[in-house]
């Protein structure tokens, strides 16, 4: 469907509902004196229920825009020193592999100033790469810091969320108890059913804020695995090409200098799959605490409240066993809530759409990542063997030194061009969800615009 469309069923829809709110609130002058104390007091309970929801609606989804937003500049600052460090890595091997494979047969030519550069090159840009990811990692925590200062933070939301649930709650119970004193049991009857869908409806936003605070938790943990493992990685790569320059002169030392360099092969290989492993455990174990913390049961009551609604609906149509006001008044929020729904639905197709996009990245990330480390695990690997099973034949261990180069030679280069698709990628990427309407933030001004429509439309049932 084109945007087009998508505006004229929106245009429709909200012209529907004016509509049937028009022809209601015109009814009702005629009709207000049939309203009986009590009834009253319940429809008036219910309002301010609903308006309860939808206020506490704008506010996670308020909180998710704000828990969303990466550091500025992030993405540009750590894309180009990740290829910087890259493109370095990427030039020494470049030299190395050129130097080694013009002297395979005469070793005792080949350059030492040369190779202490490469080494040097090779040293700066793991710099580079560990710095990247040292610099994101304390933003994450410089960030974490202000936000618990100033109650932002993941904890203090879920504190005030469940102080709103509180208050809702306290509002159903004084309406449930209103419901006892009406005698007509099919009235009871409507007025429970109507107060279940409000319960549903509250439920329906504590279980989607449930989704926002564990993906905010996780997010942000995954986040800082990844980067703690990036530098670690870094850091043991750096102390190798240490230990390297100093080899250039003592030999022996190549031996720990390979050792030291596999296990940051190993940290390098771990990083991403981990990090998106602890995203998938991080995000059940909080949401899962959550639920117990607010001692609340959470789950997906959608298809239940619109059953429900559905029944309630049909119900009403055929029955007069409450004041017409009063049953004009709970068909009338009945519609608001199923166009709310529909509308819910509308912004979960466009969310899982990108969701699945950002699934394949992660999952391209969790292939590259390691293979690219292992790349430089297996010259690692050879240059251990040629410090120790070949030390004593120069022309051999340099046969194997060379060979040794085309790994990371090839994983670096991969590096630098992936990396750099994937930038692009993403830009048109965005650059199309702006164009359509559909980025995070577009869309989730859309629901704004949706819950300002419902209260206006909740206040016109009032009057």
């Amino acid at each position: 469907m084109d945007r087009g469309s998508q505006s004229r069923n929106q245009v429709l829809k909200s012209l529907f509902l004016c509509l049937l709110l028009a022809i209601h609130v015109c009814a009702m002058p005629a009709q207000a004196s049939l309203f009986s104390g009590k009834e009253e007091q319940i429809d008036q309970y219910t309002t301010e229920i609903l308006l309860k929801e939808i206020d506490l609606e704008r506010y996670y989804n308020k909180y998710r825009l704000f828990s969303s937003k990466d550091p500025k500049y992030r993405y540009r600052r750590y894309f180009l020193l990740q290829q910087t460090a890259a493109g370095l890595t990427l030039g020494s091997y470049i030299a190395s592999c050129a130097d080694l494979g013009k002297n395979l047969t005469t070793p005792d030519r080949i350059s030492r100033p040369l190779a202490e550069r490469t080494t040097k090159v090779g040293f700066l840009a793991v710099v580079f790469q560990g710095g990247s990811s040292a610099i994101e990692l304390a933003s994450n925590v410089s960030t974490a810091v202000k936000h618990k200062v100033k109650k932002i933070d993941p904890k203090s939301t879920a504190k005030n969320i469940q102080s709103r649930l509180e208050e809702i709650d306290s509002l159903i119970a004084q309406r449930n108890a209103l419901i006892q004193q009406i005698e007509n049991k099919e009235g009871v009857e409507i007025l429970e059913g109507e107060g279940r869908i409000l319960k549903y409806f509250r439920d329906w936003c504590l279980n989607e804020f449930a989704d926002i605070y564990a993906d905010a938790k996780s997010y942000q943990a995954s986040n800082s695995i990844y980067y703690v493992l990036d530098v670690a990685s870094a850091s043991l790569y750096g102390a190798s090409y240490l230990i390297s320059l100093r080899a250039l002169d003592k030999p022996h030392l190549f031996n720990p200098a390979a050792k030291v360099g596999i296990v940051g092969d190993g940290f390098g290989i771990v990083s991403a799959p981990l990090s998106s492993w602890s995203y998938s455990y991080l995000y059940k174990h909080h949401r899962k605490k959550l639920g117990i913390n607010m001692k609340e049961k959470l789950y997906d009551p959608e298809e239940i409240a619109k059953t429900e609604i559905v029944a309630l609906k049909s119900k009403i149509e055929k029955s007069d066993a409450l004041s017409k006001p009063l049953l004009s008044n709970i068909l009338a929020r009945l519609s608001l809530i199923d166009f709310w729904s529909c509308e819910y639905d509308d912004y979960i197709s466009k969310t899982t759409v990108e969701d699945r996009r950002f699934q394949k990245v992660a999952l391209q990330s969790n292939i590259s990542g390691p293979l690219i480390s292992t790349a430089f695990l297996a010259q690692d690997i050879m240059a251990l063997v040629a410090a120790n099973s070949l030390k004593n034949n120069l022309m051999k261990s340099t046969t194997v030194g060379f060979i040794s180069t085309i790994p990371p030679l090839v994983a670096s280069g991969a590096s630098l061009l992936l990396t750099s698709y994937w930038a692009a990628d993403e830009g048109i990427h965005q650059h199309i969800l702006k164009k359509k309407g559909h980025t995070p933030e577009q869309l989730i001004e859309k629901r704004f615009a949706v819950l300002g429509e419902m209260e206006t439309k909740l206040q016109q049932i009032e009057k």
